[in-house]
């Protein structure tokens, strides 16, 4: 089985685009198809709670009859929670939150992480762990689905 890590910028924008196809929302598709697994940890469901909880989100949320914890459980109980080490040194000086995903990838042994961030993509790859958009990781696992 694949395994992947999906950037909290990816899980928000696959959630609230409603209508039409996006790249995000096609990840989140191909992961509930069983694609790959998710893997998160307890700092990344965290940020996933702080995102949707700022008012921009409030109105979807409400239409959806959810809230950002509903939500934040319903990631984690599609995904493998792991506790990841924090890294030895920071990567992503700019963002160190970012460094939240780098772990836990690693600490998955992880497939791919999957960002819009350009911070996290201008590295291409961490640990030789490939960092995609999630328009490349729609492709690689849609063309990988029938291999496990």
């Amino acid at each position: 089985m694949r395994k992947a890590v999906l950037d909290t910028n990816v899980l928000v924008s696959g959630l609230v685009t409603s209508t039409g196809s996006s790249a995000p929302r096609e990840v989140l598709r191909l992961m509930s198809d069983g694609a790959f697994t998710n893997y998160t940890s307890s700092d990344l469901l965290e940020e996933l709670a702080a995102v949707l909880a700022r008012p921009k989100f409030d109105r979807m949320l409400t239409e959806a009859g959810l809230t950002p914890l509903d939500v934040v459980r319903t990631v984690a109980s599609c995904s493998q929670v792991l506790q990841s080490k924090p890294l030895p040194h920071p990567v992503v000086e700019q963002d160190p939150e970012d460094d939240f995903v780098l772990a836990c990838a690693f600490a998955a042994g992880a497939d791919a992480i999957v960002t819009g961030d350009r911070h996290l993509l201008d590295l291409h790859e961490y640990e030789a762990i490939p960092i995609l958009t999630p328009r490349q990781a729609a492709e690689r696992f849609a063309k990988g689905k029938g291999e496990r």
